[in-house]
């Protein structure tokens, strides 16, 4: 059975870190990711309209993966609509897929959005301050809203820089749970299980 890997979190919460030491090695994982899309069209991150192209790019190209019934990962902040996030679910779904979310979670907006400042001072790309505070609060509101139609859930840690897997279920069954300890983690998932 394929796998649809949703890989997310808010900006700089350390999805690509994340992908790069745990994911990465297996090859047969196709990676969605508007920024490196974006990077590739030499695009600037400072442009809506070149943002909007990357992103269009990405719906294009994770379309034409799960239609091939390829392995695929996608990076998101998890921020956009519910309505989109869960046609893009439902749609691999049909097509026999697994829906995992490998969600990436930080103790506040504002260190994500030091953590941001940083990359760009090491030539990275930015987003706004503004905009990662707005895409801290939906990213979370989208998982406390969603956790329920994935078939596997893992939620990691990165506040203190190392990423650290603090909970896990796969079909509903828990595996791992030290959620209670960390503030970002939506009360209804704490709940569910407690």
């Amino acid at each position: 059975m394929p796998e649809y890997i949703i890989l997310a979190g808010v900006n700089g919460a350390g999805k690509s870190t994340l992908y790069r030491s745990l994911l990465s090695s297996d090859k047969n994982y196709a990676l969605i990711n508007a920024d490196e899309i974006l990077q590739s069209m030499h695009g600037d991150w400072h442009s809506d309209l070149d943002n909007l192209k990357a992103m269009r790019v990405a719906v294009a190209k994770l379309k034409h993966e799960l239609l091939s019934g390829h392995n695929v990962i996608q990076e998101t902040t998890l921020a956009s609509s519910r309505k989109g996030i869960l046609k893009f679910i439902n749609f691999a779904k049909k097509q026999g897929y697994t829906v995992r979310l490998e969600y990436v979670g930080l103790a506040s907006a504002e260190l994500a959005i030091s953590r941001v400042q940083s990359r760009v001072s090491k030539g990275g790309h930015g987003v706004s301050s503004d905009l990662v505070i707005r895409r801290y609060t939906r990213s979370l509101q989208r998982l406390a809203e969603l956790y329920d139609e994935f078939d596997a859930v893992e939620l990691w840690d990165n506040s203190l820089g190392g990423t650290e897997l603090i909970y896990s279920a796969d079909h509903g069954k828990e595996l791992i749970n030290k959620s209670k300890d960390y503030n970002w983690v939506p009360d209804s998932i704490k709940e569910k299980h407690s």
